[in-house]
Formats: structure tokens, C-alpha cells, sequence
């Protein structure tokens, strides 16, 4: 009961972040007639210039292309790169892709943990944590998804989704961490070798609802097109609490089996 009483704590203190995903464009050139652009397709969202001798006509992908106007005369989102033609180019393809930022934090024992690392070590261990991280999260979920991934950036069928540093899985990992060593704390019979075993678990486990976290809301855009926040946030909760869940049972066996080799 105190382990899972402790477990129950942990989750209600790890509120989930203020989260939100921004729409971000990659503009891609080209020759109008290459052959390739033929077999080339772009999925919803995309924008498309082309350039002819006195302006440059814009149209967006929504099943099928739909003329928008001239550019320079028609408002595009905020992120859109300016669109400025190689020589020799007189095509491009904005494609849009998606990254979830994070602006607050609602935990304040975590909002301080990238001024301790540094500072406390002195090696910018924070930034190397958080860069691993990124590329594990990243690797997790698009195994478990199928698809394939451009470093950290996952490449879907209709959008891509990058893990951004503040979405690596720091915070996770340091919930995970903290209970692994209260479920140490009250074992009985403490002993080292079982300490690593939950630390060690703890790293995999948090790994795990990271990479499900991701996958879960890449998913919901690929197929949905947006969720709200408060979907994301509770994506998140829910593969939080399963990774807390099996941390507090797999420290319950740990220690049934030190009652019995007593």
C-alpha cells in the first residue's frame, strides 16, 4: 500500500505540461516539367508557388489543388519561409510539419532542473541529456509506428512530427527516477543490486511512455489533422501512469520476494 500510495502522489504532482503543436514549412524547389514532380505527392496543407514571368500564383493542397491568389497578395500562416527561387527553379512546395512545443512547465521541482545540471556540473550535462533523449523518443516511436524518421523528425504519410527538446522526455524520465527511489526507500532489507534494478528499470519505463506519447499524438494528427491540448496533455498523463504502473508492481515483486528469502 505505501508503494502504490507513493506511485498515486508522483502522478498527481506530474500534472501535465501546457503543451501545443506549431505548424512549421520546409519549401522544397523545383523545375516545372521535371519528371519526378509527376510521381511526386504532397499531402494536405501544402502549399505550391509557381512562378511565371510577371508574378507567382499560389494554390493549396485540400483534395486537389485550389488557387489562392498571387503572392504577396494573399495572407499565408505566420511560420511560412519567405519564397525566394533558386536560378534555374520556378516550382515550390511548402510542406508542412509539426512540432510540439512546450512554453510552461506546471511542475516547479522540474522548471529548475535545467539551471541545476549545468551549473552543478559544469558539463552542459542537461543539453546531452536532453539531445539522447530526443533521438531514443524518436527511435521508440517510429519503430512502434512503422514509419520511417529524418533524426529526430518522423515522416508520415500527411505530416512530420518532431521531438523538440522540450518534448524529449527530461521531465519523464525524473518522474520515473523519483520513484524508483521512493519504492527503494520502503523495501525492506534494502540492497544495492535491487536499488540498480529500479533505476535501471526506471530509464526503460520512461523511455517506453515517451516513445508512446509521441506515437500516440502523432497518430491523432495524422489522421485527425489536430488535437487540443488538453488531448495531448492527457496522451501524455495516460503513458505516464502506465510506466508508473509497472514501476509500482515490478517494485512490489521485488519485494514479496524479499519477505519470502527471509
Amino acid at each position: 500500500m505505501r508503494t502504490l500510495a507513493l506511485i498515486v502522489l508522483i502522478l498527481v504532482t506530474a500534472a501535465p505540461a501546457v503543451a501545443e503543436m506549431v505548424t512549421e514549412y520546409s519549401v522544397e524547389y523545383s523545375l516545372r516539367g521535371d519528371i519526378s514532380q509527376a510521381t511526386q505527392f504532397y499531402g494536405m496543407g501544402t502549399y505550391e508557388f509557381l512562378l511565371t514571368p510577371n508574378y507567382v500564383t499560389v494554390y493549396l493542397q485540400n483534395q486537389g489543388w485550389q488557387f489562392l491568389g498571387l503572392y504577396g497578395q494573399i495572407t499565408l500562416p505566420a511560420s511560412m519561409p519567405q519564397i525566394s527561387f533558386p536560378t534555374g527553379t520556378d516550382v515550390a512546395n511548402a510542406v508542412p510539419h509539426f512540432v510540439e512545443v512546450t512554453p510552461s512547465v506546471s511542475v516547479p521541482e522540474l522548471a529548475i532542473l535545467p539551471r541545476l545540471l549545468p551549473r552543478g556540473f559544469g558539463l552542459g550535462l542537461e543539453a546531452k541529456v536532453t539531445r539522447a533523449l530526443q533521438h531514443a523518443t524518436a527511435w521508440g516511436a517510429a519503430h512502434l509506428l512503422g514509419v520511417p524518421r529524418d533524426g529526430v523528425t518522423l515522416v508520415l504519410r500527411r505530416v512530420r512530427v518532431e521531438v523538440a527538446e522540450a518534448c524529449s522526455g527530461l521531465q519523464t524520465l525524473i518522474v520515473m527516477l523519483a520513484a524508483a527511489a521512493l519504492i527503494a526507500a520502503v523495501l525492506p532489507a534494502r540492497r544495492l543490486p535491487w536499488e540498480l534494478v529500479l533505476v535501471v528499470a526506471a530509464i526503460i519505463l520512461a523511455l517506453e511512455a515517451n516513445a508512446l506519447r509521441v506515437a500516440g499524438i502523432s497518430i491523432g494528427l495524422e489522421y485527425l489533422g489536430s488535437l487540443s491540448p488538453a488531448a495531448k496533455d492527457w496522451i501524455g498523463v495516460g503513458t505516464t501512469g502506465l510506466a508508473l504502473v509497472q514501476m509500482a508492481v515490478l517494485g512490489r515483486l521485488v519485494g514479496l520476494g524479499r519477505l519470502l528469502a527471509r
